[in-house]
């Protein structure tokens, strides 16, 4: 861990991105750290908390940004995270942890601009060892016969798998994680996303019947912690002395892991057959296009 590590949380400002985001301030000596979140508010009080309570010797900025789910607007987060940064700077950490609507393209898109920056760790919350089989057809599911809140977990689920696989390939010095934390309670588990018939189920019904088994938010947190600064998990060129997390083999996420709410790294059975097929390529092949065909539009 560098001294002055830079480190970039989207989608920190509640829940788990603020419990993992709190935690790594807490471990560091005098990190730099950027904030990306909805509240402008929430952010700033954040900040205070960060400076007055938790590490006064570090940096902290908070970037607003209303709708993620728009890639000009993850462009323009990008370039102030860079501005930010400074010329020649490089960006240690990239915690990315936000709602389903910005679950894959937006997170490819953060990715696809910082990667650049060489930094050593990424953790990607969302669904990682539940991967499902996709839709081939209609991968960003434009049909509304298709979408769905399930088929948009699966597929957003794993193509982040195999885009973070394939990644880590072509970033063998970058170390990725992709973790499904478990039920843990926070604002998103409540669906602020969701119509008002799923939210009802939620607050009244569902949330309350799976407390018992969540997970606690400060544990999750220090479970993201670990994920994203631990060398138990390699980049693809590997760590001298550092053994390799049990259960991954070469050619199938070296580089890349996939892991549950024990921290046990495993994947969907899907996964094998995918890999079988050079399916990683094909899905960042995919979103590339997808970048290209907006960008288009927007010109």
């Amino acid at each position: 861990m560098p001294a002055s590590p830079t480190a970039l949380f989207v989608g920190g400002t509640s829940g788990i991105g603020q419990s993992t985001l709190e935690a790594f301030a807490a471990n560091t000596q005098s990190p730099f750290i950027i904030v990306v979140g909805r509240s402008k508010n929430a952010g700033e009080a954040i900040l205070k908390n960060l400076r007055e309570s938790i590490n006064p010797k570090g940096r902290y900025e908070f970037i607003s940004s209303p709708d993620l789910s728009l890639l000009a607007e993850v462009d323009r987060v990008c370039g102030d995270v860079k501005e930010l940064l400074g010329q020649g700077k490089n960006l240690d950490f990239i915690c990315l942890e936000a709602l389903m609507s910005i679950r894959y393209y937006a997170r490819m898109r953060f990715l696809q601009q910082l990667l650049p920056l060489h930094p050593k760790h990424v953790l990607s919350v969302g669904a990682g060892t539940k991967e499902k089989p996709m839709i081939m057809s209609d991968l960003p599911l434009l049909d509304p016969k298709n979408y769905s809140v399930m088929n948009n977990a699966a597929n957003s689920t794993t193509m982040t798998s195999l885009s973070l696989e394939h990644l880590a390939k072509e970033y063998p010095k970058t170390a990725f994680v992709h973790a499904y934390p478990g039920i843990v309670k926070t604002p998103a588990l409540f669906g602020r996303d969701f119509g008002w018939i799923m939210q009802f189920l939620l607050t009244w019904i569902l949330v309350p019947l799976s407390t018992p088994f969540c997970t606690d938010v400060g544990e999750a947190g220090q479970l993201g912690l670990f994920y994203l600064t631990s060398k138990r998990y390699a980049s693809l060129e590997g760590q001298d002395g550092v053994e390799l997390v049990p259960g991954v083999k070469k050619a199938e996420g070296e580089g890349a892991y996939l892991v549950n709410e024990t921290g046990e790294t495993g994947a969907g059975p899907i996964m094998k057959e995918y890999r079988r097929e050079g399916m990683g390529n094909k899905i960042w092949d995919h979103t590339l296009e997808m970048f290209e065909k907006v960008e288009r539009k927007t010109l």
